[in-house]
């Protein structure tokens, strides 16, 4: 459904009747290509059906009081990295709606992984949106789907000489 190819196992641990959805899932992307230069990848998204990528693609008609937190890790193959820039946090806090993100690498010997944590928070007062509380939700919805098409530039190591 992302465009990805690879395998995986996906865990729920929540009870059926528990408020909260707890998934854990972890899988292996093939690659599609290997580049001997630099090569831009699209930092995934969560799998959840819903979650931010909802939120960023079709806004609701009403506030409806939720939080959804996506952590994302990515390890590199050996002898790979992170080049320039990370994509920079985003961080958005008006009205009811709070949307932030990080990104962070991590360099573990000759392994690097890529941290992401994106998290959004709906605390309704009411349902039904005000004129300003739809105009102010259009500019989160710009800030999380700029935020979901984040990218890193990756690029292979060179060899020790």
């Amino acid at each position: 459904a992302r465009g990805e190819w690879g395998s995986g196992t996906l865990d729920v641990m929540s009870e059926e009747h528990e408020p909260v959805l707890d998934v854990s899932m972890r899988f292996t992307l093939q690659p599609v290509v290997d580049l001997p230069g630099p090569a831009l990848m699209r930092v995934p998204m969560g799998a959840s059906p819903g979650g931010i990528l909802r939120l960023a693609r079709s806004p609701a008609e009403r506030c409806l009081s939720e939080r959804h937190i996506e952590r994302t890790s990515l390890t590199l193959p050996r002898g790979h990295k992170v080049m320039g820039k990370l994509p920079p946090d985003a961080v958005f806090r008006q009205g009811a709606w709070t949307y932030r993100s990080t990104y962070r690498v991590i360099q573990q010997a000759d392994q690097a992984r890529i941290d992401v944590t994106r998290e959004y928070i709906a605390d309704c007062k009411r349902s039904a949106l005000s004129r300003d509380d739809r105009t102010t939700r259009d500019d989160l919805r710009g800030v999380t789907w700029t935020d979901l098409r984040a990218q890193v530039t990756i690029s292979k190591t060179s060899p020790a000489r």
